[in-house]
C-alpha cells in the first residue's frame, strides 16, 4: 500500500510540475533587470533602503485577471484567523460591523486546528474595474444530489480606501459561484419560507446586481404557499411579481437548474494568517519599497519583489532554495535545501524585501525562523497557479538548524 501511495505521489508531483510549467509560460513575468542588479552571495548583507528596487511595471490590462491591490484586506483576513483559532468561543464578541457569522458557525462545530484549515480566501476582480474583491469561503465542497461546490461565506470590495461588505452568508443563507462569474444564493427562513437567486457583482463602486430572486411565502388568507420573483434581491412581496401557476415542483426545478451551473472556487487557506511571518508581493504590500530593507537572491527571468513581514519579533530568520527530490511514503514532497540568506532577527516593524525568481515550477523557496515562544517554524513559499499570489504553508524541509 505504501509503495502504491509513493508511486501515486510521484505521478502527482510530475503532473503538478507540468501544469505549473504551463502556467508559468503563460504568465506575464517581471523582465530581467527590472530590479537594480546587485552581487549575489550565499549570505548577502542587507542592502540600504536607498537601493530598493524600482516599482514593477503594471501588468497589461488585457492580462490582469486579478487586481494586485489587496493589502487593504489584511485586517479582515487577520480577524478571520483570530475567530477561527480562538480558544474562548463563548466570550468572543463580534462587532456591529463584523459579518463573520459563518466563521462563528464553522468554529463552533470544530476545533481551532480544524476550523482554520477549512476556510480559505482569494482575490478576484468581479466587476472588471481593476480593483480586487475579497472572497472568503469553505475549502471543501458541499455535496448535494444536483451539484458539488464550495460555499462562499463573505464577499468584500473597496470603495475608495474603505473596505465594504457585499455579501454575508451563513448556514441558512448560502452562496456558491457559478460558471459564468455570477453567484447562486440559497436560503430558508422556516418550513414555508425558502428562496434562491442569481446575482453578479457589477458597477463602480461594486454592488450586487440581481438577475432573479425567487421566494415562497404562505398566503395570509388560506395558508397556501405562494411563489414570488423580483430583481431587487428582497423578500418584500410589494416589490415582487407573483408567479401564477407555479407549484413547489416548479420552484425546486428552477433552483436545481441554477445549481447545475455551479463550480468550485479555488481558495488559499487562511491558516497562513496565523503564522508569525507573512509574505506578499511588493505591489500588494501597500507601503512602498522604501519601507523595507532589500536583498537580492536572484535576478533572472520572472523576477519578483517579495516582502516578508513579522507579526511578532522572530529570530534566526533564514531563506532556503528548495529542489524537489522525491515523495515520501505519505505522498509528501521531499526537498534538498540550500541556505541563501540569514539574519539574526526579523522585527515587527522592519519588513524584509527580497528579490526572488518564480519560473513557474513548484515550490522553490522555503523559510525557517524561531517564534517568540521558542517554537521553530518551517514554511514552504508557493506561488498560486490561480491568481499568482504568494502563500506560505507549514512544511518541513530540513531536519534541524
Amino acid at each position: 500500500m505504501k509503495k502504491r501511495l509513493k508511486i501515486a505521489g510521484i505521478l502527482l508531483v510530475i503532473v503538478l510540475l507540468i501544469c505549473s510549467g504551463l502556467i508559468g509560460c503563460g504568465r506575464t513575468g517581471s523582465p530581467a533587470g527590472t530590479a537594480e542588479t546587485r552581487e549575489l552571495a550565499v549570505t548577502p548583507q542587507a542592502v540600504p533602503v536607498s537601493e530598493a528596487p524600482a516599482e514593477t511595471e503594471p501588468v497589461p490590462e488585457e492580462n490582469q485577471e486579478f487586481s494586485l491591490e489587496t493589502a487593504s484586506y489584511n485586517d479582515i483576513l487577520k480577524r478571520c484567523a483570530e475567530i477561527l483559532t480562538t480558544d474562548d468561543l463563548e466570550n468572543l464578541q463580534l462587532g456591529d460591523d463584523e459579518p463573520f457569522t459563518a466563521l462563528m458557525e464553522v468554529r463552533g462545530g470544530s476545533t481551532p486546528e480544524e476550523a482554520v484549515k477549512s476556510v480559505g480566501y482569494t482575490f478576484c476582480d468581479l466587476n472588471g474595474d481593476g480593483t480586487s474583491e475579497l472572497i472568503i469561503g469553505a475549502m471543501t465542497d458541499d455535496e448535494y444530489g444536483s451539484f458539488s461546490a464550495n460555499q462562499i461565506y463573505d464577499i468584500f470590495t473597496m470603495d475608495g480606501s474603505d473596505v465594504c461588505l457585499l455579501f454575508q452568508g451563513w448556514s441558512r443563507n448560502r452562496c456558491y459561484a457559478a460558471a459564468d462569474g455570477g453567484f447562486l444564493n440559497e436560503g430558508s427562513g422556516g418550513a414555508s419560507y425558502s428562496m434562491f437567486g442569481k446575482f453578479h457583482v457589477d458597477g463602480t463602486p461594486a454592488a450586487l446586481k440581481w438577475e432573479s430572486f425567487c421566494f415562497t411565502e404562505p398566503d395570509d388568507a388560506d395558508g397556501q404557499l405562494r411563489f414570488y420573483s423580483n430583481t431587487e434581491g428582497t423578500w418584500e412581496k410589494e416589490c415582487s411579481e407573483e408567479l401564477e401557476g407555479w407549484t413547489e415542483e416548479n420552484f425546486w426545478a428552477e433552483e436545481s437548474r441554477l445549481e447545475g451551473e455551479l463550480v468550485h472556487t479555488d481558495l488559499h487557506s487562511i491558516e497562513s494568517y496565523t503564522l508569525p511571518v507573512t509574505v506578499c508581493r511588493l505591489e500588494d504590500y501597500g507601503k512602498g519599497a522604501d519601507a523595507c530593507t532589500w536583498v537580492t537572491l536572484d535576478n533572472s527571468d520572472y523576477l519578483s519583489h517579495v516582502v516578508f513581514q513579522a507579526k511578532e519579533n522572530v529570530t534566526d530568520f533564514s531563506i532556503y532554495r528548495l529542489t524537489f527530490t522525491d515523495v515520501d511514503e505519505n505522498g509528501q514532497p521531499q526537498y534538498d535545501s540550500e541556505l541563501l540568506y540569514q539574519q539574526s532577527e526579523l522585527p515587527v516593524n522592519a519588513p524584509l524585501g527580497v528579490d526572488l525568481s518564480f519560473p513557474g515550477d513548484m515550490s522553490s523557496y522555503g523559510i525557517a525562523y524561531a517564534a517568540v515562544d521558542g517554537a521553530e517554524h518551517q514554511c514552504i513559499l508557493c506561488e498560486s497557479g490561480m491568481d499568482g499570489s504568494l502563500v506560505l504553508s507549514a512544511g518541513k524541509f530540513i531536519e534541524e538548524r
